[in-house]
């Protein structure tokens, strides 16, 4: 144990210093919330954009008509579950990668990012196939036609850009 030189009595001052939370220690509420905020304030940040990007196409095609705003909250509807679905498959990248950094397998991390990659593109494919096939689950439901082709298209356009979004993700899943 170490004293304190400017003490009085060359009495023990480590009890008084502020410690770090130690395991077995119970921090209080305020203390668990700093790393939450700290690491989780980039995939707030992310959510609020792809919220917005909904929320932006929305407000453009309501400005329009109303069978446009129709049209581009159906085909969100289909876009958004999908989306969530092919893309939810490369978050198992982020732990697998961890892993490998704590196991110090750094050479190793290469080959799953390309496994996850590869799997990007598929999932982008079929992502792709259904978007530009939506007419046919349009038509399926009893939708009416002149929004069901609106849908169609906005899917269509969307469409193009699937692979480099999927394949971000995928990138972005493996430094988090």
């Amino acid at each position: 144990m170490t004293t304190e030189p400017n003490s009085p009595n060359g009495a023990n001052t480590d009890l008084l210093l502020p410690s770090a939370n130690l395991p077995g220690q119970k921090q209080s509420f305020r203390q668990s919330l700093a790393p939450l905020f700290t690491l989780g304030w980039p995939m707030v940040l992310t959510q609020f954009f792809i919220m917005g990007t909904g929320f932006i196409d929305t407000a453009m095609a309501g400005r329009y008509s109303a069978a446009d705003l129709a049209g581009v909250s159906l085909g969100g509807n289909v876009l958004w579950p999908a989306f969530m679905l092919l893309t939810g498959v490369t978050m198992a990248l982020a732990p697998i990668t961890s892993h490998l950094r704590g196991a110090n397998k750094m050479g190793d991390i290469g080959h799953q990012i390309r496994q996850g990659l590869w799997l990007s593109l598929a999932s982008s494919a079929l992502m792709m196939l259904l978007l530009h096939n939506a007419a046919v689950i349009y038509e399926w439901t009893g939708i009416e036609p002149a929004i069901a082709d609106i849908a169609s298209d906005y899917l269509y356009a969307i469409s193009w850009g699937v692979p480099p979004i999927i394949i971000y993700v995928a990138l972005r899943h493996t430094l988090e």
